[in-house]
């Protein structure tokens, strides 16, 4: 399941404006005949045809969107041109008049396909996470536990570049949270060690508003201390007690320099490092202990199987440039090379639009140097 799109464009969408450009038929129509029980159903479509009404756009195997409230992707077993129907599986009703698309790619199926759905959607995919990969401006929070023992760490599946990370030695379970005359009460499941004073993070609790960074007040047992938090009466339960440190980065070179036995050594890390440590994997400095919990940000990249319902990270005036280099793939792909010199014309379109974002990025730097 790719990550929530941030624009109006899917990639469904995108698909049917390469059609176009790769002159393939796409469907666009609507349901004549309402879905009122899910499951497998025989509807009526407007047509079967093309958006020119020339060729058949749907085949047995053929993803199509049902749009509307609800919207779904269904997969035909089952089609007859001569009365536009179609049978599929619904697992949603939907009214008549729904709108039914879809980029199908129908030329030559299901024989000899020149292009199939899940190809053009593997390209997509590919071309957005380059485009990712040259200018990476999407971020996201991971939290992880630490690798006991280990100084080798593991990056988020999605992440393409390590930014900062922070580590905490302080991870509580909490068991409930109960707020009175601005005074929390909060009651962990295990020993706490924390003393008056103590700074921690509330995360993640079921109510939110008790959420937050605060300092212990009293302790009141092993597992029970109070802070003050400004806010109505409440309780809550769920949620961790952290206190996380920033890490620095350094390199391997830096640490042995600095210490030849770094390697050995066991205790809470103060910095972090990336090189030579192989793909999707970093470093800290010291082997960490049982608990510690990681905060990482990182740019990421999406998805690598975009559905057609499915948006994009890339904002949508960017998209563009993403759907050059798709069809720079798709007019180049081997066995076919349908066209390469346009190919070649949308693998520059492509470059440029990563060189003015870039520039764009850069534009939007602070001049720490003031502007006279």
């Amino acid at each position: 399941m790719a990550l929530p799109g941030i624009g109006a464009r899917t990639a469904n969408s995108v698909l049917q404006e390469i059609s176009l450009h790769l002159c393939c038929p796409y469907l666009s129509t609507t349901l004549l005949t309402a879905v009122t029980v899910p499951g497998s159903q025989t509807v009526t479509l407007g047509t079967l045809r093309d958006q020119n009404n020339n060729e058949i756009a749907v085949y047995a195997g053929a993803q199509l969107v049902v749009g509307g409230p609800g919207a779904e992707i269904i997969i035909v077993t089952a089609f007859s041109p001569s009365s536009n129907q179609i049978t599929a599986t619904f697992a949603r009703t939907h009214l008549q008049g729904s709108p039914v698309t879809a980029a199908t790619f129908s030329l030559q199926q299901p024989t000899d396909p020149i292009y199939t759905q899940p190809e053009m959607l593997g390209y997509l995919s590919r071309a957005q996470n380059e485009f990712l990969e040259q200018v990476p401006f999407t971020f996201a929070i991971f939290s992880q536990s630490a690798t006991t023992g280990s100084i080798i760490q593991s990056l988020p599946s999605t992440a393409i570049e390590l930014n900062r990370v922070a580590a905490s030695t302080l991870s509580l379970p909490i068991t409930s949270l109960v707020r009175a005359g601005n005074t929390v009460t909060a009651t962990f499941s295990a020993p706490h060690g924390l003393s008056v004073g103590s700074t921690f993070w509330v995360l993640d609790p079921e109510d939110s508003s008790f959420a937050g960074v605060f300092k212990v007040a009293t302790v009141a047992s092993s597992t029970v201390v109070t802070y003050e938090q400004d806010a109505a009466d409440a309780s809550t339960t769920g949620g961790t007690a952290e206190y996380y440190i920033r890490l620095y980065e350094l390199t391997q070179e830096e640490l042995t320099m600095a210490n030849r036995q770094w390697r050995a050594q066991f205790g809470a890390p103060t910095a972090f490092f990336e090189d030579r440590t192989g793909l999707y994997q970093w470093g800290l400095n010291a082997q960490p202990p049982f608990g510690l919990t990681l905060e990482l940000l990182c740019s990421i990249r999406d998805t690598d199987n975009l559905s057609l319902l499915d948006g994009f990270l890339v904002p949508d005036p960017l998209v563009p440039y993403v759907k050059y280099l798709a069809m720079n793939y798709a007019l180049s792909k081997d066995g076919v090379f349908a066209d390469p010199q346009r190919a070649r014309y949308c693998e520059m379109r492509f470059r440029r639009g990563v060189a003015a974002v870039q520039r764009w990025l850069d534009g939007m730097k602070v001049n720490t140097k003031g502007s006279g």
